[in-house]
């Protein structure tokens, strides 16, 4: 930033100028990265109205990430909803048009769904700040949270140039999207993609809607490096692709995936992946995978029966084992987890496997250490059932 810092006056004496560096450093303990409620932008609004200097730090700040919440209630004399914002925008008003350029991250939660549609007015709401965020073209995250996906917010985002991470959580989509609504989603260079979608009964995680969302065959891979999903959708065009795939980070929650055949075709095709985690809900098959696939690969999270095909003669340093209630962790498993060409230094595993197998003789690096307590209910489980266990591990 090369803006002046404001001049210093005691009286009619002019004071030396303070560096713009400390002026950044002291409104840092003001905007806390792990906090940005309303009390935060309160405190950012007031100090832009001091002087120019200061508003011009300040006003990037405040409109950096919008919160367009439908269910959002005005607390302690503000609110966290920037609806009035976007009417704004939409109005024409310079100024408001000036600061929506200082938009580089915008989240839509809690638009409420019923059976598939919105309430007329919060329909003609949502259309109206999905027509603003067209305004804001440096944004570079957008999230929804619980929202019903209409042609307008699809127009949105295949209007931001510099879109690259886009999570889908909760959401469903509405009937009215068509091919001429979703053909631009290709064009986006996404670097990060979530989609975890729920049904009609807001059952949440592991459940695909009710109807094929358009918008998911038309993303582009090519320029991702981080993918969430539980969509069988996505899977299988995940499985179907043919260009070699830039992901760093891949992380799979289907139910409906038979994940050997789908790991046998994805993961030779990711050269540079660092992250694999999965969730399979059915007993884990073999997995054909040749022994230079995954050369970086350093952190797993996947079932107990395929660490044999991913852990030996790799870097893998992280590993996240997930335990199916009939299966036991052996010596001879772990064994394979020490076939890993670094040392492991991160490990998540049971109490009872922790209670019998030598931990510091098989794995002296460890630096973190997840352990994961079995029981049915947290009724059942008693403090001092708890206690019993602890017992056993030794810390």
């Amino acid at each position: 930033m090369n803006a002046i810092g404001p001049v210093r006056r005691c009286g009619t004496r002019t004071l030396s100028t303070i560096p713009n560096e400390i002026y950044f450093e002291i409104f840092s303990y003001v905007k806390l990265p792990y906090y940005d409620g309303p009390a935060t932008r309160r405190h950012l609004s007031n100090l832009a109205q001091v002087c120019r200097f200061f508003c011009s730090i300040m006003l990037p700040w405040i409109y950096e990430h919008l919160k367009i919440d439908a269910k959002m209630k005005k607390s302690d004399g503000s609110s966290n909803n920037y609806t009035s914002f976007c009417r704004s925008i939409v109005k024409g008003d310079g100024a408001a048009q000036e600061m929506a350029l200082y938009v580089k991250k915008c989240t839509f939660d809690s638009w409420d769904v019923k059976d598939g549609q919105l309430d007329w007015y919060l329909e003609e709401l949502l259309a109206m700040c999905s027509k603003a965020v067209r305004s804001m073209k440096n944004i570079r995250e957008v999230t929804f949270v619980s929202t019903t996906i209409t042609k307008d917010l699809v127009k949105a985002i295949t209007s931001l140039p510099h879109l690259e991470s886009l999570t889908l959580k909760d959401c469903l989509f509405a009937d009215n999207i068509a091919e001429k609504h979703v053909k631009n989603m290709g064009l986006l260079k996404l670097k990060y993609l979530c989609v975890l979608l729920q049904d009609g009964n807001n059952v949440w995680l592991f459940k695909e809607p009710r109807t094929r969302p358009a918008i998911l065959d038309h993303i582009n891979f090519s320029h991702l490096l981080k993918l969430e999903t539980n969509s069988t959708d996505l899977c299988q065009r995940l499985a179907e692709t043919t260009q070699e795939l830039s992901l760093e980070h891949l992380d799979l929650s289907s139910r409906e995936v038979d994940y050997s055949a789908l790991l046998g075709s994805v993961l030779p095709k990711t050269k540079v992946l660092r992250t694999l985690r999965y969730v399979s809900f059915n007993p884990a098959s073999s997995l054909n995978l040749h022994q230079d696939a995954l050369p970086r690969l350093e952190c797993v999270k996947c079932p107990l029966e395929h660490l044999k095909f991913l852990i030996p003669g790799r870097y893998v340093s992280s590993i996240d084992i997930i335990k199916r209630k009939d299966s036991i962790i052996t010596l001879s498993d772990i064994h394979i987890l020490c076939s890993s060409k670094a040392s492991i230094t991160h490990l998540h595993v049971s109490s009872e496997c922790y209670a019998t197998i030598p931990f510091s003789e098989y794995f002296p690096s460890l630096l973190s250490l997840w352990l994961t307590f079995p029981f049915v209910s947290m009724s059942e489980y008693v403090q001092g059932d708890i206690g019993e266990d602890l017992e056993k591990v030794r810390f």
